[in-house]
């Protein structure tokens, strides 16, 4: 018998094994060491080109001068960075930061996965709340990623992941911000990079990178047996409704147009529009092809562990104009009886018109990942919400009425996750 996953573009993402907490696509971590430790605790004023860490060597400059006071690590110039080589490109990092002052001229950055000090990877947490995952080549940065945090004078936890190609970021034990990052992937140099301005100083303390001795990727694990899969490419008649081949338009009115699925135009939609049907298991993968309107504000996505119309999970395209109204570009959300939205995770992004976005959710236990394709996100998330709910489907919200045009939904895919 053909397994009829294999040859489908979405079966490297989604055929894993099942390894408790680990996101698809992730690294497997074996033991690790404590590869730098550093409680800034000597001399006030001391370069920390001339201090020790408590585990780890010693600091090297790249700019600038940072030297310690009050046993914290404090900037000195108007750039300022330090570096050194921790020997591990999978690695855990815990520091705290305290921003000089709460504007954009204050980040005290983490530098990581270093070629060298011209070369690496930048977790920049600025002073005004807007946090920016870099890729600095010489003078060169490139975003690869945005997140928002919670941004004052006083001191944050903050703590970044990187194993294989997923870095993710998070701030006092908050939410966790999750990219695919494949640039620098063997850089082993990690550092400190901030700013003064005005005489205020941007700060770090209680500086920890433990490193993965070595990872194996979850890609190399044996395939699973052929799971359950539902396939739609929507290749109907233009004006079927939906409902005639196996959905439930739980809400609006869903039709089939040119071999894609969307909301039919004679709707008049001022909420949530939902489709969807019920496939019988929980732990789930999902692969559609979502076209953005050609005009207009939108949002759009997959519905996941849906108990009813009122009772789901969704991850969505948001250009800040529909029901939500949030801004989150690329989120996840659940809503339930109370007609709430309550975010799970989310990145910033602004969605275009008129594109093509390839969107990925896998939900498996607690676990909650998603992935827009083209854009290199990801986001990850635990919940228990909704654990048991096994309707999938598709999710659109707009706030014209009478609508003019819609969403296009293709290639829609189910797996057993």
């Amino acid at each position: 018998m053909t397994n009829p996953v294999a040859a489908s573009p979405i079966s490297k993402y989604y055929r894993r094994e099942r390894v408790p907490g680990m996101i698809a696509g992730l690294a497997l971590p074996n033991p690790t060491v404590l590869a730098a430790y550093d409680t800034f605790t000597d001399t006030d004023t001391t370069n920390l080109t001339a201090h020790t860490l408590d585990s780890g060597g010693t600091w090297s400059s790249v700019t600038g001068n940072i030297t310690v006071v009050s046993n914290k690590a404090v900037a000195q110039s108007a750039t300022s960075e330090v570096n050194k080589n921790v020997g591990y490109h999978d690695f855990i990092l815990t520091c705290n930061i305290t921003c000089g002052g709460a504007t954009s001229a204050f980040a005290p950055g983490i530098t990581f996965r270093g070629i060298d000090g011209t070369h690496y990877l930048y977790a920049y947490f600025s002073g005004d709340g807007n946090g920016i995952l870099y890729k600095k080549s010489n003078t060169t940065l490139t975003t690869l990623g945005t997140f928002i945090w919670a941004a004052d004078t006083s001191e944050h936890a903050i703590k970044i992941t990187a194993i294989g190609d997923i870095v993710t970021i998070q701030v006092d034990s908050g939410m966790i911000w999750t990219f695919v990052v494949k640039e620098m992937s063997g850089g082993t140099f990690i550092g400190l990079r901030g700013f003064v301005s005005a005489g205020n100083k941007d700060k770090w303390d209680d500086f920890r990178v433990t490193g993965y001795t070595n990872t194996t990727r979850l890609d190399t694990f044996p395939s699973p047996l052929p799971f359950n899969t539902l396939t739609d490419n929507f290749t109907q008649a233009d004006t079927t409704r939906l409902n005639t081949f196996g959905w439930t338009e739980d809400t609006g009115q869903w039709q089939v147009t040119s071999n894609k699925a969307g909301q039919s135009l004679t709707s008049s939609p001022t909420n949530a529009y939902v489709v969807s049907r019920d496939i019988g298991f929980s732990d789930v993968g999902l692969e559609v092809a979502i076209t953005t309107p050609a005009s207009g504000g939108f949002i759009c996505g997959l519905v996941f562990r849906m108990q009813d119309k009122n009772n789901y999970i969704d991850c969505e395209l948001n250009t800040n104009n529909g029901v939500t109204g949030t801004g989150k570009g690329f989120a996840i959300w659940y809503t339930n009886n109370s007609g709430t939205y309550v975010e799970l995770a989310s990145t910033h992004i602004i969605p275009a018109v008129a594109t093509t976005y390839t969107m990925r959710v896998r939900a498996v236990g607690e676990l909650i990942t998603a992935e827009l394709v083209e854009s290199g996100l990801s986001l990850q998330c635990k919940s228990r919400i909704f654990l048991n709910a096994t309707r999938v489907g598709l999710f659109e919200a707009r706030n014209a009425s009478p609508l003019t045009n819609a969403s296009a939904y293709d290639n829609f895919k189910a797996y057993n996750g």
